[in-house]
């Protein structure tokens, strides 16, 4: 039987990070997490998630890596939800500036405030589709 939790696809590269949003969001959510630019890339093509979450960038593809999955997923989904999770303030505002929600993982906090923030969106996103 398929969940009817909202699925989230939060990608990552530290471990760390993992975890903890894993701690925070598998309570409300169905999380998959990916580990790597590529695998994220790989399971957009086979799955949907209501939301998507991304850090700033991988080392594999360098400095605003997150552009590549974001592309990616509007390719495939135009009204995707898609949030940046970053330390880098200058991803966070370059995100921004495009109308895409970022969080900075330097304010800790901001991890607290995710699921809140994802439960709005997807409840107005709802409420929209019923008129």
């Amino acid at each position: 039987m398929e969940s009817k939790k909202p699925k989230i696809l939060h990608v990552e590269d530290n471990d760390i990070i993992l975890k903890l949003m894993k701690r925070i969001l598998s309570d409300d959510f169905e999380l998959k997490q990916s580990s790597t630019l590529e695998d994220a890339l790989s399971i957009i093509q086979n799955k949907d998630f209501d939301v998507y979450i991304s850090d700033g960038d991988y080392p594999s593809r360098g400095k605003e890596s997150w552009k590549i999955l974001y592309d990616s997923i509007k390719k495939i989904n135009p009204s995707a939800n898609f949030i940046v999770f970053s330390g880098d303030y200058g991803i966070c505002e370059r995100a921004e500036s495009l109308k895409i929600k970022a969080f900075r993982k330097a304010d800790m906090k901001d991890i607290f405030v995710i699921p809140d923030y994802i439960k709005k969106i997807l409840k107005y996103q709802k409420n929209s589709e019923r008129f």
